[in-house]
């Protein structure tokens, strides 16, 4: 980190920062950045090309919709270790994908196969294939893997190409020229002694061929002829239209002295210069903007100029065009940055704006996740959380509650037992209340039965009790008293005769 930087900026996670200019300073695009290096000023830009969703804006509910199954299952269980969206990998996939054509299967294959390939980096494996939503992409074929026009053909788990001429390789990727043939008599990089037509000696048997003198062709000689007019080293005195001496028969030649045409004669200064004569020389007078020799244009975008820093210069015919960057404003001599914030922008309605010199950043808010155009709400409740191990989460956008379960208090994060037996509760007054984590029992008291909640007097004289026989049981509330009988003595439990 901050240790890798260069044309491209920083290598600090921090986009602002990128694509520098020759003036150290940063544009918004990497077409303006492109244009900002380019060797020829007066080349031509290199075109915005648009977005292809946008072109094809039929494509890109389809799109959007098969590249946000990165976000879900089999996918998510890698988003911890490569992130979909901030990975660019969803807006590469929907790039690819509205690009692609009527048949977008090819290149969803390869934006998930590419996804599905780094997380296997991180040791993350996602079975896919198996999906029904998918099988399209079990073919190997599916990818597309022969290139140059090659034809792929399954076979089994693999694939094979069949290239076209010209090509060869596994997937048809190397180039290849075909070789010389040795059964093709036009070619050969041999001297042919049959063929007159292909030779790297001399001819003797054609006279059009020759590298000496053919004194059988009147037409081509090495020597001065006699015989040919047209061709001779050597003064003639029959063709008046050559000569070397002044000719008082043929007008056309002379050595005679003729009026000097002047150097402004030409018209040698351009755009509209005024020429003066100075004997054999001239000089131009150039309007403003052209240069003092000949009046060409000053490339004034290739010296010092008045173009803002921020700003573009375009050489025009005799002067130049300021314009400011994109993200700047103003008249290319004075350019302010457009604070995108302030007006419209493509960021999300739960993400929020910062505006940068020449740009803006979109950066989805607390409890959201994506690249700040497109953010979705992060479910906490799913992952690691704030919540005590006794209270229940709930998913709220952008965040979470957690709540104590019943028979717990606290704020969620920090919950502890209720105790509900030192408190109302809806044991009866002849039960005892035992407390229990996050709940109470109500349990009848010795003596009484029911539920907890509510308890009735056991009559222990009618049924088996520990009275005497010659003892009488008396019932109590909770209990029962053995008295021994008239005429006989004891604790009731055992009687004897008086």
């Amino acid at each position: 980190m901050n240790k890798i930087a260069g044309l491209c900026g920083t290598f600090n996670q921090n986009p602002g920062d990128d694509l520098l200019i020759e003036t150290r300073t940063t544009v918004g695009s990497a077409v303006d950045f492109g244009n900002s290096w380019k060797t020829d000023p007066d080349g031509d830009d290199a075109p915005v090309v648009p977005h292809p969703c946008e072109t094809y804006p039929e494509r890109n509910a389809t799109a959007t919709a098969n590249c946000s199954a990165l976000l879900t299952s089999p996918f998510n269980v890698c988003a911890s270790q490569v992130d979909p969206v901030t990975g660019g990998y969803i807006d590469d996939c929907r790039y690819d994908v509205c690009g692609c054509g009527v048949d977008p299967t090819v290149c969803l294959c390869q934006a998930i196969e590419a996804y599905v390939a780094d997380c296997a980096s991180y040791g993350v494996i996602i079975i896919w294939l198996s999906d029904d939503r998918y099988q399209q992409c079990d073919s190997p074929c599916a990818s597309a893997p022969c290139f140059n026009g090659g034809t792929c053909s399954n076979s089994g788990t693999s694939f094979s190409c069949s290239c076209p001429v010209g090509y060869s390789g596994d997937r048809c990727e190397i180039q290849v020229s075909p070789t010389p043939s040795t059964t093709d008599p036009t070619v050969s990089t041999t001297p042919n002694t049959t063929d007159p037509t292909v030779s790297t000696t001399p001819n003797i048997t054609d006279p059009t061929v020759s590298t000496t003198s053919n004194i059988t062709d009147p037409t081509v000689s090495t020597t001065p002829s006699t015989t040919n007019p047209t061709v001779s080293t050597t003064p003639s005195t029959t063709d008046p239209t050559v000569s070397t001496t002044p000719s008082t028969t043929d007008p056309t030649v002379s050595t005679t002295p003729t009026t000097p045409v002047l150097p402004c004669g030409s018209n040698p200064c351009m755009n509209g210069g005024n020429c003066s004569d100075n004997g054999t020389s001239f000089s131009c007078s150039c309007p403003v903007g052209y240069t003092a020799q000949l009046c060409d244009d000053i490339n004034e975008c290739s010296q010092a100029n008045i173009c803002h820093a921020q700003a573009t210069c375009n050489n025009t015919q005799g002067s130049y065009v300021c314009t400011c960057n994109t993200g700047y404003t103003g008249n290319g001599t004075i350019c302010s940055d457009i604070d995108e914030c302030s007006q419209a922008n493509t960021c999300h309605a739960d993400a929020t704006c910062t505006n940068t010199p020449g740009s803006y950043l979109c950066t989805c808010n607390t409890g959201y996740t994506g690249n700040g155009t497109d953010c979705v709400d992060i479910d906490e409740c799913s992952q690691a959380n704030m919540c005590h191990a006794d209270a229940t989460c709930t998913n709220t956008p952008g965040s979470y509650l957690c709540t104590c379960n019943t028979g717990y208090t606290g704020n969620g994060t920090y919950c502890v037992d209720t105790d509900e037996c030192s408190q109302a509760n809806m044991c009866h007054a002849d039960a005892t209340c035992t407390n229990t984590p996050g709940s109470y029992l109500c349990t009848c008291n010795t003596g009484y039965t029911g539920n907890g909640t509510y308890c009735v007097d056991i009559d222990e004289c009618s049924q088996a009790n520990m009275c005497h026989a010659d003892a009488t049981c008396t019932n109590t509330p909770g209990s029962y008293l053995c008295t021994c009988n008239t005429g006989y003595t004891g604790n009731g439990t055992y009687c004897v005769g008086q």
